[in-house]
């Protein structure tokens, strides 16, 4: 099966010179641009209705309507209003270029203008807005499985398998209904002694389920209250681990003895194994959201830091070379960040296709009765 191509980012130039228009589609042509060229705003904005662009290149001073009119107009579209817009001017004055910047824009180029500096901006604009994109996309995909899932567990407790148990305390008999019989991997009979009932019970998990037995047991015999108790431990269902919970509760006889309890018990083996997987999935994602809220940010205010020398040409501390290089490196650096953000969520992923198998009879990954 094929895959997808990638995505090309759409960049708008809105110049009234022909050459500048030419000068900018040679400057940008590359296979993962799509560049369109408008020699007045007018027919920029008619075609901005139905091809949003990622980018826009926009002179400023132009006949009729001018680059900051144009920029307004798009400020004010919701649609529209977070495009980035990269403002191209011959004014190189302090004054024009802060005017640009309270119009909203995300930066500005002089006239004239080098094809290395065009290139290095507007690269480093579209990986700021592909990764928010990416962030964006990862979120919804990671929102929506939240959904899914909570709707999943819902409805496995609505069918969730329970069992019912009852004892007589002065014999030890036990009674259990049919399900209780199938969860132990046990053949049904008519008399079960409490004995029989806790042979499958790992050695390990035995004094656990005693002790708070034997506990609870007491506190009903001292007229406590509350006379419930509930545990979770393991047995060996026919050669495989299985993790079982039980509720019970003690009740009393006419003359005010603790006679007999009732309870109930279920396998819980297929929540344990999601449980352990969501928490592995949500140590992940905290991972994606630290990345995403820190760790991203030092690339983009380096990168940020070096463009304004770069714009500034102020290269008193460091050469055009270094400079340059440094962008390079903070671009690289962003580029990984994105890939272990990637990375990440193809492990979420992962993690997602295992939980789904915890909705077989057979538990994959589960320990044999052979070791704990």
């Amino acid at each position: 099966m094929m895959k997808d191509s990638p995505r090309k980012n759409t960049i708008y130039i809105v110049d009234d010179q022909a050459e500048n228009l030419k000068l900018l589609s040679h400057i940008l042509k590359q296979p993962e641009y799509r560049v369109l060229a408008f020699n007045n705003p007018e027919n920029a904005l008619n075609k901005i209705s139905s091809d949003l662009p990622d980018l826009i290149l926009l002179d400023i001073m132009m006949p009729g309507m001018s680059g900051f009119q144009l920029n307004q107009i798009l400020k004010e579209n919701p649609k529209t209003s977070g495009i980035p817009v990269i403002f191209i001017s011959a004014r190189e004055d302090t004054e024009s270029k802060l005017m640009a910047f309270e119009h909203g824009a995300a930066d500005y180029i002089v006239k004239p203008f080098s094809n290395r500096e065009v290139q290095m901006r507007v690269r480093t604009k579209l990986q700021y807005i592909n990764t928010r994109r990416e962030l964006e996309e990862i979120k919804k995909t990671l929102e929506e499985k939240v959904k899914i899932r909570t709707y999943n567990l819902k409805q496995a407790q609505r069918v969730a398998n329970i069992g019912s148990w009852r004892i007589d305390l002065s014999s030890n008999e036990m009674k259990w209904s049919e399900q209780s019989f199938e969860i132990f991997g046990l053949k049904k009979t008519k008399t079960l002694s409490l004995k029989q009932t806790l042979e499958p019970v790992l050695e390990s998990d035995l004094p656990i389920l005693q002790n708070t037995w034997k506990k609870a047991l007491q506190k009903a015999k001292r007229k406590a209250k509350k006379k419930t108790f509930s545990a979770q431990y393991r047995i060996n269902r026919k050669g495989e681990i299985r993790w079982i919970e039980e509720h019970g509760k003690f009740f009393e006889n006419e003359t005010g003895e603790i006679a007999y309890a009732i309870g109930t018990l279920q396998d819980i083996t297929h929540q344990k194994r999601q449980l352990e997987l969501l928490e592995k999935q949500n140590k992940t994602l905290r991972e994606i959201s630290w990345v995403q809220s820190h760790v991203v940010r030092a690339p983009l205010a380096r990168l940020k830091g070096l463009m304004d020398l770069y714009a500034e040409k102020d290269f008193e501390f460091m050469s055009e070379q270094s400079v340059h290089q440094a962008i390079l490196d903070a671009t690289e650096e962003f580029e990984n960040i994105i890939l272990e953000i990637s990375q990440k969520t193809y492990v979420v992923d992962e993690i997602e296709g295992k939980i789904k198998e915890t909705g077989k009879k057979t538990v994959p990954g589960m320990e044999k009765a052979s070791g704990e």
